[in-house]
């Protein structure tokens, strides 16, 4: 079917109001798509916020650093103090214990 030229004006007038309606559709879901962004990004910004404070008084942080001595030790020597670790298996372990807190443990701890 092809509509003949005053079909196809009574189609177009038919249309008007409808491609009205989805043009304000259009604005007012580009409007809250740019609130929901705002509002995500102050989300964002405050958990941010929040996670960092949290870090601050996590148990890790409050962990007394000679507990990290003797970990770090225990990776580094070994079963026995003085017998340098062997063996591939205490390798990621041993990694593993290089945490800024052993990096100080081990300035300050006994040679």
């Amino acid at each position: 079917y092809v509509p003949s030229c005053p079909e196809i004006l009574e189609i177009r007038a038919l249309l008007g109001p409808p491609a009205d309606e989805l043009a304000r559709f259009d604005v007012q879901i580009g409007e809250m798509e740019a609130a929901l962004a705002e509002l995500k990004g102050e989300r964002d910004s405050l958990k941010t916020a929040i996670d960092a404070h949290r870090a601050l008084i996590s148990t890790i942080r409050r962990t007394p650093e000679d507990i990290f001595r003797e970990i770090f030790l225990s990776c580094s020597y070994g079963s026995r103090r003085g017998a340098p670790a062997s063996g591939a298996h205490l390798q990621p372990l041993a990694e593993c214990c290089v945490l800024h807190s052993q990096t100080f443990a081990t300035y300050t701890g006994p040679e």
